[in-house]
């Protein structure tokens, strides 16, 4: 792994923290899902994927509150914070599902867009 950030990464020490972390992590949240039902009549993959896109419209919705509003089920962080929290976590949570290799497809769009122009060529 080539791509670093601030010179603090070492090649495959830190691919190998990230992908260990994630999939042990992604296998937790998994695991709770079906403990707790969601996976008694398993999902089709478009009810997943606009799952997450309902958490991404939530959180848009605590961008446009006057005030930040404090999340109700974890209180010490912002509603943006936890909407956000909860895509990666139903990302996750899909990746083992679909037995998808996000966590290595992440690290490979990372330096992909490490060596990419300015802006990705674009103006916005």
């Amino acid at each position: 792994l080539s791509w670093t950030v601030e010179g603090s990464f070492k090649g495959a020490d830190i691919k190998f923290d990230f992908t260990t972390s994630f999939q042990f992590l992604a296998n937790s949240i998994h695991k709770n899902a079906k403990e707790k039902g969601f996976y008694n009549t398993p999902p089709s993959d478009i009810e997943r994927i606009a799952l997450m896109m309902e958490e991404l419209g939530d959180a848009i919705k605590a961008i446009r509150a006057k005030e930040m509003p404090q999340d109700e089920h974890c209180p010490e962080y912002t509603r943006l914070e936890i909407k956000l929290a909860d895509t990666i976590i139903r990302i996750m949570d899909y990746s083992v599902y679909r037995n998808l290799r996000i966590d290595a497809a992440i690290l490979a769009k990372i330096e992909a867009n490490a060596n990419r122009p300015f802006m990705h060529g674009k103006k916005i």
